[in-house]
């Protein structure tokens, strides 16, 4: 967990250098032409704040190790290193991606975020793939992923994983619980809007 608490004070720290706007996991167009269709955008932009400034791109190592890097993370089998680290962000917490625009959620400002206690914005991915890159995302228990993953919510860590919140404190949560949802809804814990 001390690895998300880092990535925490990372979230932190970027979004009171950018009107309190949170990084996203996706964004190929980016303002500054360095953009790539990739899932490490919000390491890259937290990059300078939890000691890997020599990150340059998403292709750079330093994502991929340090912090970045859950110490019980295994590759799975066919898995690509440039995705290694085992820690994703949560795809409805922002994801920009215009040549899919029924994929694009965009960014979010820290304190708009309803429920912060309950909303989930890092957290260990799931061992275990059907495409590469899946690795490199926290995925919803049922609507963002297109049952792509059975479950899609890892169980790394005593059966269950590591989560960084969007109020920035640090839980562990059993799959079978994040699985359940809370109120009727399986993906509570993931959604930004919560009825």
């Amino acid at each position: 967990m001390s690895n998300l608490k880092q990535l925490g004070a990372g979230v932190a720290l970027y979004a009171a250098d950018n009107e309190m706007w949170i990084p996203v996991s996706n964004d190929p167009v980016r303002s500054d032409g360095t953009g790539g269709d990739t899932p490490l955008q919000w390491r890259l932009s937290i990059a300078p704040y939890v000691g890997a400034e020599d990150a340059t791109s998403m292709l750079s190592p330093s994502l991929t190790r340090g912090v970045f890097l859950c110490p019980s993370y295994k590759r799975p089998a066919g898995g690509l290193a440039k995705f290694d680290g085992g820690y994703g962000w949560n795809r409805i917490m922002g994801y920009n991606d215009p040549k899919r625009p029924s994929f694009d959620i965009g960014r979010q400002q820290m304190g708009r975020i309803p429920r912060p206690v309950e909303t989930i914005i890092v957290g260990d991915t799931t061992d275990w793939m059907t495409i590469s890159w899946q690795v490199a995302y926290l995925f919803p228990t049922v609507s963002a992923g297109g049952g792509t993953l059975i479950p899609q919510v890892g169980s790394r860590h005593r059966k269950g994983i590591d989560l960084l919140w969007a109020d920035l404190h640090v839980s562990w949560m059993s799959q079978i619980e994040l699985m359940s949802g809370k109120n009727g809804d399986p993906d509570w814990y993931y959604k930004r809007d919560k009825n």
